[in-house]
C-alpha cells in the first residue's frame, strides 16, 4: 500500500508542475491552444488522484471543477476550430461551383 501512496504523491507533484507550466504558457507566452487545456486536464486529474488518496476532499472538489472547466474549454476550442474548418470548406466549394 505504501508504494501506491508514493506513486500518487509523485503524480500530485507532476500534476502541480503541469498546471503551473500551463499557467506560465497562458500568462507569459500568451499561448492558448489545445495543449494548454490538455495540460490543465492531466494536471488536474493527477492532483485529484493524489488528493483523493489523502482524503483531502476540498482539494478533490477544487481539482474536479478545474478538470471540468479545462475539458469544456478544450471541447469548445475543438468545436470552434472544426466549425471554422467546415466553413472554409463550404467557401471553397462555393467558389469552385461558380
Amino acid at each position: 500500500m505504501g508504494s501506491i501512496n508514493t506513486i500518487l504523491n509523485y503524480l500530485g507533484w507532476v500534476g502541480a508542475f503541469i498546471i503551473l507550466y500551463a499557467f506560465y504558457l497562458n500568462n507569459y507566452k500568451k499561448v492558448i491552444n489545445k495543449k494548454t487545456y490538455l495540460y490543465n486536464i492531466f494536471g488536474g486529474v493527477f492532483l485529484l488522484l493524489a488528493s483523493a488518496s489523502k482524503f483531502a476532499y476540498f482539494n478533490v472538489a477544487l481539482n474536479l471543477f478545474w478538470v471540468i472547466i479545462a475539458a469544456s474549454s478544450f471541447y469548445a476550442l475543438s468545436r470552434k476550430k472544426s466549425i471554422k474548418y467546415l466553413f472554409l470548406i463550404d467557401q471553397v466549394n462555393h467558389h469552385l461551383s461558380i
